[in-house]
């Protein structure tokens, strides 16, 4: 007894390759020495494809190792954009709010949270206006989370305990400060919400 299948036989010819990348490098020569940076990377994707990639530069300031494409890159300041998409996912679902307040998620994880912090928006952790401090230095902060104890989820609630418990560097709504902390706080109120880690949401 035979078994058919669908879709393919002896005969079908592999999906045809992707087609290489075109290179990029060269194109970005003039913004390295521009700029005066280590390295410059680029990637352009249309679909699930990658169409255009290049790299240019050394792997560290100084040293003469050249940069390669399968080299891993710290994401920095771009993790916030994807921060906020990801809680606007949460506001669009339902369980979090543009005005849902840092007082409503951890008054009670967090009993000696000042005053201040209370009544500090997601909306303002997101737009640099809620008060979060440009810095952690303040008590030692920073010193403590440099010893990266525990998990990173037990990190980062050492961080919004850390920053809530004393003032706002500013009154909510009334000054800009671009402030890593405010979207660790942000990050860790969709934690709290949803029961899942960052990573894992992300």
């Amino acid at each position: 007894m035979g078994i058919a299948v669908t879709g393919w036989s002896a005969t079908t010819p592999d999906p045809p390759a992707a087609p290489t990348p075109r290179d990029l490098s060269a194109q970005l020569e003039p913004l390295l020495a521009k700029y005066k940076v280590p390295c410059l990377a680029v990637m352009e994707i249309q679909g699930n494809q990658i169409v255009a990639q290049g790299i240019v530069g050394v792997r560290k300031l100084g040293a003469t190792e050249k940069a390669a494409l399968s080299d891993q890159f710290h994401l920095g300041s771009d993790t916030k954009a994807m921060t906020a998409t990801m809680l606007a996912t949460l506001v669009e679902e339902g369980k979090l709010k543009w005005t849902t307040t840092v007082g409503e998620v951890f008054g009670e994880v967090y009993p000696k949270m000042d005053a201040g912090w209370k009544p500090v928006t997601l909306a303002q952790l997101l737009t640099h206006r809620g008060g979060a401090p440009a810095n952690l230095d303040a008590g030692g902060l920073w010193g403590r989370l440099a010893e990266r104890k525990g998990t990173p989820l037990a990190q980062r609630r050492q961080l919004v305990e850390g920053v809530v418990t004393v003032p706002p560097a500013a009154p909510p709504g009334t000054t800009y400060i671009y402030s890593n902390a405010g979207f660790a706080i942000a990050g860790a109120m969709a934690e709290k919400i949803t029961l899942e880690p960052w990573e894992d949401l992300m």
